[in-house]
């Protein structure tokens, strides 16, 4: 098993009122096994000093669109999803490197994103997606323009239509959250 030694370092701990200086702490393969306020004797273990540098937990984002890397979402409608995939890996990339370990994807992201991620294709946080989000017709994820009279554009040439699916009436939105479900979702 991997050992790692992470010490002299400074800890933010949401157990502790008080940030924790000259803090070692012992990692096991990829889990934490021990925080010490004194050094950590481990003769086989990688040893990385610190130098007093902060180190805490990471952050969870419970609220992002990894898929929308533009706030005007008629930009993103208008790139072929290739490109907004790619631009979403570049975007979680930043999230790690702004220290967000978890993100909660409210909508647009699906597996093929968080098994990119999973397969270390793409580097980013842990991600758990919704998929698309349901909306009504003329609601929050109703992306058509009002010269549009025909139902949800083909998703299969727009960004957008990655976000969000139109589901009007009990049995629509109860079919649209299992048709989610069974494509991966696994938040909503």
């Amino acid at each position: 098993m991997n050992l790692t030694i992470l010490e002299n370092c400074t800890l933010v701990d949401a157990n502790s009122h008080e940030p924790r200086p000259d803090t070692s702490i012992l990692i096991e393969g990829n889990r934490i096994s021990e925080v010490s306020d004194q050094p950590t004797q481990m003769g086989d273990a990688i040893r990385i000093d610190l130098k007093g540098k902060t180190l805490m937990p990471g952050l969870i984002d419970a609220h992002c669109h990894v898929i929308l890397s533009d706030p005007n979402i008629r930009n993103v409608d208008s790139i072929p999803q290739t490109l907004v995939s790619a631009k979403a890996g570049k975007l979680m990339g930043e999230m790690l490197d702004r220290g967000f370990t978890s993100v909660r994807d409210a909508a647009g992201a699906n597996w093929g994103i968080q098994a990119a991620q999973e397969q270390g294709l793409i580097r980013g946080p842990r991600i758990w997606i919704a998929g698309q989000a349901l909306s009504q017709t003329g609601g929050h994820g109703d992306f058509r323009r009002r010269t549009q009279s025909h139902p949800e554009p083909c998703g299969c040439s727009s960004g957008a239509a990655l976000t969000s699916r139109l589901a009007d009436g009990i049995s629509a939105v109860r079919q649209a959250a299992r048709e989610e479900l069974r494509q991966g979702a696994n938040q909503k």
